[in-house]
């Protein structure tokens, strides 16, 4: 295991006295061990000197719920074994387990739901990751050492350009070799965007059992204050430490078990034995408009790191408290952090002002509630109430309650705004605080299922609230919310024109996606191939070793209406169960379309291929979200028929979508898309609508481009987009071996400094290494 070595301690005396330099760089060494939710790196030393490096030092471990860990106060390291703690049902308090156990120096013990006792992956010991928190422009180093003992892991930044770092985008077999077991691997990019963020493991399920945390990059002050002079919101406090809320939908399983229930066709019993014939199996619930929310049940759901599930009392859990002063006005950040469920988020007795979406700031918008799906983040002013009356006991519940109407009552994560003219509150009084809140609605569903929290007291015939952010074109009347989609939101600063892509494009910019379940089996695609992994990070190939991955396990024919059209009928079509890869040129002004649709052969059955929503997530860039558009409903709100906007190519499912005759989104346009058209990474597609989007292919790289729900993502629901091959960098030495990997600052600014197309060449790479492809591409798939 390898220690935290004392940061805390080396920080304190880095911050008083001598700044370390590396490479003539300002280095500081964040503090960030068990202790600290939060990791911040500041401007500068108390001395003035400004700080340019970052360092953080992340570790991996697997841990359990309900458990205490000794810490070796010397070495600042964790102990393997640990002790149980129980919640006592009466007073709220931690209790050991086993009577007479005592422990001084220990982790918390992380309840995360009140209920669920199983095994997690911390980061130094805690649950969430820590937030970390750094400044416009600074290098931002991050070590991470794998103790998960059995299985590798890369990490993520979501949201990040990661311009001329491709290699440091963390997506195992796409950018990098996995870190295997007791071996570290050190990111280091640049904190060019600015915003709210967030890492996460990108192998296998591991993001959804716990290893994933908020990443925030503060603007400049000059950015802050242009925006507060431009917007009119006036002042506000933004402390990401206190006010950042990472959403989860936590289940009882391992995630990858969830994940090879739904995919063999054995679907979820709720059980854990073997199922009798007694046993019914879990029907997936559903949204106001039919489309599929949960194909697995809604276990708890989680901010955090804290929640409660609903078959715990208040007392026996512990929620997220977030403190607050009266009349003053605060910028709160939202990560959808969920592996499944989006939800519908609300502060009692508040109304959220957004201010930023996926890190971009945006013209101020007023919402009621605001729904997030898996990958999402949106940051919302928050004026706190100002009289007494208005203030009452300083206690607000707040909800994110999920999208499911099938069912009598949706599930919800629950947290608390709490003004500090009280007490904070302890678990004997959280039940009072949702229990004052709480009634029943009239507003009843298609489906005779009601709501049961704010909505019914706020959202009136005689008020009508407003939700950012739906999943379908509108509420059904009697919920009495209108939906703002996110294409309506503006820029809050305008574009130079030089930056802004092409309206009208050619059918070499035109990339048109369909998301649906018609892959072999009818599993999770994109236009009908089942994405599988490479065997080889493509980042570090070199264009010979590259050139023999694509002849091998490359989709071929994408562009032949017919191939993959078989799909329903076969259990496995080896030709369409590929390594899906789309070329786009470079310095292009690119239209990307994401549509959930199918051909309509029968509504019953052809329905079921395009119902489900997706939220789509492309790693590299920040595209502008420029049209909405969704399918056909009946009176009461359901989903019909798929949008006609298409040609599907196929003729059972959709494998070589393009737009219907005078359906072209740029058909009239001229010039450059609107300058204040969103900019977002993650965006929502609807079931049986379409998503356009823009972006300049100005970021050379093999990015990946998936649905963010896990499991339809790991089912094949994926694609890599390989922009602008021939101007692509070369990865750091020593990258094209699996195992331990860093790399010094010096090496990283040689990256920066690196020409376009600076990729191994074949010639070049048989000059360093006579072994044949077939050995370097064994080579590099070890991990």
């Amino acid at each position: 295991m390898v220690a935290l070595q004392q940061v805390a301690v080396i920080a304190t005396v880095l911050m008083v006295f001598v700044p370390l330099q590396v490479c003539g760089q300002v280095i500081y060494k964040v503090p960030c061990d068990h202790t600290t939710p939060s990791c911040e790196c500041p401007l500068q030393f108390e001395n003035g000197t400004g700080i340019e490096v970052c360092e953080f030092e992340l570790e991996l471990s697997l841990r359990h719920t309900f458990t205490r860990y000794t810490v070796n106060t010397t070495t600042n390291t964790i102990a393997e074994g640990g002790q149980l703690w129980i919640i006592d049902p009466d007073t709220g308090e931690f209790v050991p387990h086993a009577d007479g156990n005592t422990c001084e120096n220990c982790t918390e013990p992380f309840a995360v739901d009140g209920y669920t006792y199983k095994t997690f992956i911390a980061t130094n010991g805690r649950i969430p990751s820590p937030t970390l928190i750094v400044n416009y422009d600074q290098i931002v180093s991050v070590n991470v050492y794998n103790d998960l003992h059995d299985d590798v892991v890369s990490i993520h930044w979501h949201g990040l350009d990661q311009r001329k770092t491709n290699f440091m985008d963390g997506v195992e077999h796409i950018t990098q070799c996995g870190a295997t077991p007791q071996t570290s691997f050190r990111y280091i990019f640049e904190a060019k965007n600015t915003g709210t963020f967030w890492y996460h493991s990108h192998t296998g399920a591991q993001r959804t059992d716990g290893l994933f945390g908020s990443l925030i990059i503060k603007e400049s002050p000059a950015l802050i204050a242009r925006a507060k002079n431009q917007t009119g919101v006036g002042d506000f406090e933004d402390q990401p430490e206190s006010h950042t809320l990472s959403l989860m939908d936590w289940q009882l399983k391992p995630s990858i078990e969830l994940f090879s229930e739904l995919v063999s066709g054995i679907r979820f019993y709720d059980t854990n034995q073997v199922p009798t014939r007694s046993d019914i199996r879990y029907v997936s619930t559903t949204s106001q408009d039919g489309g599929s929310v949960g194909p697995v049940s809604f276990w708890s759901g989680i901010i955090n790191g804290n929640g409660r599930h609903e078959s715990v009392n208040y007392t026996q859990s512990r929620l997220s408290i977030f403190t607050v002063l009266p009349d003053k006005q605060y910028r709160f950040r939202l990560v959808g952090a969920q592996g499944l469920f989006a939800y519908r988020v609300s502060i009692a007795g508040h109304k959220l002002k957004v201010f930023a979406m996926d890190g971009t700031l945006v013209k101020p918008r007023e919402v009621d509630f605001i729904i997030i799906h898996a990958g999402e983040r949106y940051d919302f002013l928050l004026n706190t109430n100002k009289t007494e009356d208005e203030i009452g006991n300083g206690l607000f519940p707040i909800w994110g309650r999920t999208l499911e109407t099938s069912i009598p009552d949706a599930h919800i994560v629950e947290a608390i705004l709490h003004y500090d003219t009280t007490p904070e509150p302890d678990s004997t009084e959280y039940e009072d605080i949702f229990n004052a809140y709480s009634t029943t609605s009239e507003s009843c569903t298609i489906d005779n299922s009601c709501e049961t929290d704010y909505v019914a007291t706020t959202c009136t015939p005689d008020y009508t609230c407003s939700a950012l952010n739906c999943p379908f074109k509108n509420y059904p009347s009697t919920f009495n919310i209108d939906c703002i989609h996110v294409n309506q939101l503006e820029l809050l600063f305008p574009l130079d024109e030089s930056e802004l892509p092409d309206a009208q494009v050619g059918e070499e910019e035109t990339v048109i996606l369909n998301f649906a379940f018609g892959g072999s089996g009818s599993s999770a695609s994109i236009n009908a191939r089942t994405h599988v992994l490479p065997s080889s990070p493509l980042a570090g190939l070199n264009s010979s070793l590259l050139d023999t991955i694509e002849e091998r396990e490359f989709c071929k024919y994408l562009d032949v209406d017919s191939q993959c059209d078989d799909n329903p009928d076969l259990v496995v079509n080896p030709g369409c169960v590929c390594t899906h890869v789309q070329k786009i040129p470079y310095n292009r002004s690119i239209q990307m379309v994401f549509s959930a649709i199918g051909p309509d052969l029968d509504p019953n059955t052809a329905r079921n291929v395009f119902a489900a929503s997706h939220p789509i997530h492309l790693h590299g860039h920040q595209f502008h979200v420029v049209d909405i558009q969704f399918g056909e409903y009946d009176d009461n709100g359901l989903l019909i028929k798929g949008n006609d906007a298409f040609d599907c190519g196929g003729t059972t499912v959709c494998t070589n979508p393009s737009w219907a005759e005078g359906r072209d989104y740029s058909i009239g346009k001229s010039g450059k898309i609107s300058a204040t058209a969103p900019r977002k990474d993650t965006v929502f597609l609807s079931g049986g609508g379409y998503v356009v989007v823009y972006f300049k292919s100005d970021n050379p790289g093999f990015w990946f481009l998936h649905c963010h729900i896990e499991v339809h993502q790991l089912e094949g629901m994926a694609i890599i987009i390989n922009e602008a091959e021939d101007q692509q960098f070369a990865a750091p030495s020593g990258m094209d071996v699996c195992g331990n990997f860093s790399w010094s600052l010096e090496e990283f600014y040689e990256a920066l400094d690196a020409t376009p197309g600076s990729r191994l060449t074949e010639e070049e790479e048989e000059e360093d290494d006579d072994d044949d492809d077939d050995d370097d591409i064994d080579r590099l798939a070890l991990g």
